[in-house]
């Protein structure tokens, strides 16, 4: 009898454990990741990714990269890294355009998985502080094309983007 309720309470401790994988796995399934291409990273952390997801309320997307989207020049320093909602996201046919606002800084890069700032926050990553050091651009907007599993920013206000980026779907 001992077993019997063992092996029951094991059974629906496993149940329940692929029920809640179940429900997280089509949100996993409906976010896409994109990767910049760098022709000239200066460094291993140099990164730039923008994440897209969809739910019943519409498109979303945060941008994971370093502080150099929003400080212009290096100016002997390595980067900080960030993680930014995308705001004002518009899907047409075949083009897209988003704005992201600056915010707070990390020491490290930010994971993947992480969409959040706050997220961040919690699972401790230490902040970037450079004194007397703030954005020389706050916010930037971007527009660009949609193509066969790529996402190329071209477009943007004055100032906003300084070069063509591309960005390859990497999931």
């Amino acid at each position: 009898m001992k077993n019997l309720l063992l092996f029951l309470s094991l059974s629906w401790a496993v149940l329940s454990a692929c029920a809640q994988a179940e429900v997280l796995l089509p949100q996993a399934q409906q976010t896409s990741i994109y990767e910049e291409q760098l022709d000239y990273p200066s460094g291993i952390g140099d990164r730039c990714y923008l994440i897209f997801w969809k739910d019943s309320l519409g498109v979303h997307g945060c941008l994971n990269a370093t502080t150099d989207e929003f400080f212009l020049v290096r100016e002997g320093y390595l980067p900080g890294y960030e993680i930014r909602p995308l705001q004002n996201i518009i899907v047409k046919q075949d083009s897209l355009s988003f704005t992201v606002e600056a915010g707070v800084e990390f020491d490290y890069p930010v994971p993947l998985y992480c969409k959040e700032e706050a997220t961040a926050q919690r699972m401790g990553i230490p902040r970037w502080i450079q004194k007397g050091a703030k954005p020389d651009v706050t916010t930037r907007i971007y527009k660009g094309k949609i193509e066969a599993n790529r996402l190329v920013i071209d477009e943007g206000e004055p100032y906003s983007i300084p070069r063509k980026r591309v960005f390859i779907r990497c999931n």
